[in-house]
């Protein structure tokens, strides 16, 4: 938990790197939708003017970062008798339990952890698990995201670099997402084409799955397990790791090179206890 809370503070060298690589991410996915909106133009389809235009970078938000909230499911919690025995009653409080972790996106009992990932394919930040009914929006407000954003940027000249989030966040100085209906033509063009940088780095949690099949065995998960709790932000610290040593997807697709395993992982000092 103690590196994937403090890694925020150890990337601010990383921060203008990450700026530039989706700020020419999102430059040549803006050339692709012109290119592809005049070829259908010249086969004579209509197409929605603003993709016929050129976008225009200085209002875009400076992102070095996607944040997004995933879902653990669990072992539903107090669903068997409370006291060993035949005759042993349900807890009593059993619903008011069960309704407290029941995710009503997913449709299940779940512990929610709130991340944002670099472009290099690194989870930068994993919060510690909260129940499954929460917001993103009230997590986020709850861990002070924001105020360790801008902590983090302390060193950096103005203006604040920030991280994009989708629909379900609040808006903040650190915290960017789509531009308010109705959108001007160039906000529409940055819309989507940060909608797809986001939805691009959120395939992390697909590698993390991936190497990690632990996670998705939540028959055994129960939420009262401190090693069941930690179980998804070791699998991203490890995950890490693996990412230090070779390329990842979200790497490729932004054409660059993950931070390195001293990098991620620096020698501790001498005054270090």
């Amino acid at each position: 938990f103690r590196k994937m809370h403090d890694n925020v503070m150890e990337i601010q060298h990383h921060i203008p790197h990450y700026v530039d690589k989706i700020q020419a991410k999102v430059r040549l996915l803006a050339a692709e939708v012109n290119t592809a909106a005049q070829q259908l133009v010249a086969e004579g389809h209509h197409v929605s003017p603003w993709t016929l235009q050129e976008v225009n970078m200085a209002e875009a938000p400076l992102v070095f970062g996607v944040l997004d909230g995933t879902q653990r499911e669990v072992q539903k919690p107090a669903s068997g008798p409370a006291e060993p025995g035949v005759l042993a009653q349900r807890h009593p409080f059993h619903w008011e339990i069960q309704n407290a972790f029941f995710s009503g996106k997913q449709g299940y009992c779940a512990e929610k952890y709130i991340t944002f990932n670099g472009p290099d394919g690194h989870i930068i930040y994993c919060s510690e698990p909260y129940s499954g009914r929460n917001h993103d929006a009230d997590v986020v407000r709850r861990i002070g995201l924001h105020q360790k954003l801008v902590a983090a940027q302390a060193q950096l000249p103005p203006p604040l670099k920030c991280i994009y989030g989708d629909s379900a966040f609040k808006r903040e100085e650190c915290i960017q997402k789509r531009f308010a209906f109705p959108p001007t033509s160039n906000q529409s063009m940055l819309n989507l084409c940060f909608n797809k940088v986001r939805t691009s780095v959120e395939h992390i949690y697909g590698i993390v799955l991936s190497n990690f099949r632990l996670n998705m065995v939540w028959w055994k998960k129960s939420v009262r397990s401190y090693q069941h709790q930690i179980i998804w932000p070791v699998s991203c610290f490890l995950c890490n790791i693996l990412n230090c040593l070779n390329h990842n997807q979200v790497s490729e697709y932004f054409n660059m090179s993950p931070m390195t395993l001293e990098e991620y992982l620096p020698a501790p000092n001498d005054n270090d206890n």
